[in-house]
């Protein structure tokens, strides 16, 4: 991971049975109420078998500019220590627009910024949101399930976390 790009208060000390999810919510500039909604997480193994999820309840805001981490429960493989292989964040209500995800249990930590949403067309702003030094600001993607912007085009965002992961091959 990027150095920059981790929060190291949100990363177990130790393998553990649960999921820890931060979503960091962008803000800046002419960038108003990136803030919204915290978005449903589901987090599967490698074999597609789905380890835990989050559902938010309702009222659930944060604001721009703040960060939120969410412990999941490895509750749907029997308690079992599981790696978080592949992620997804979606949307119900109140558009959110979201700098960066960071994913860990432990064993296995990585994080997704915005402009890999942006890369693939997401709906997405200049954030002004910075991260650990001064010239490094990623973009937000905006997450909204009625599309009530004519450039949200995205309900929910999903990823591989070992593709996130810097390896001497990509």
């Amino acid at each position: 991971m990027p150095v920059a790009f981790i929060i190291k208060e949100a990363i177990p000390e130790k393998p553990i049975a649960e999921i820890w999810v931060t979503v960091v919510t962008g803000a800046g500039g002419d960038l108003k109420d990136a803030g919204g909604v915290f978005p449903d997480v589901a987090i599967w193994d490698d074999n597609g078998n789905r380890i835990g999820r989050h559902r938010t309840k309702l009222g659930d805001k944060r604001a721009q500019s703040s960060e939120r981490t969410v412990k999941i429960p490895n509750n749907e493989n029997n308690g079992q220590i599981s790696d978080p292989q592949y992620v997804m964040l979606s949307h119900g209500t109140d558009a959110t627009c979201i700098a960066m995800v960071q994913v860990s249990n432990g064993r296995l930590s990585g994080t997704v910024n915005a402009d890999t949403g942006y890369k693939c067309d997401q709906g997405w702003y200049y954030s002004q949101r910075k991260f650990k030094c001064d010239n490094l600001m990623a973009k937000c993607v905006w997450l909204d399930l009625d599309h009530s912007h004519p450039n949200f085009n995205a309900r929910a965002m999903s990823f591989h976390l070992r593709d996130m992961l810097p390896s001497p091959d990509k």
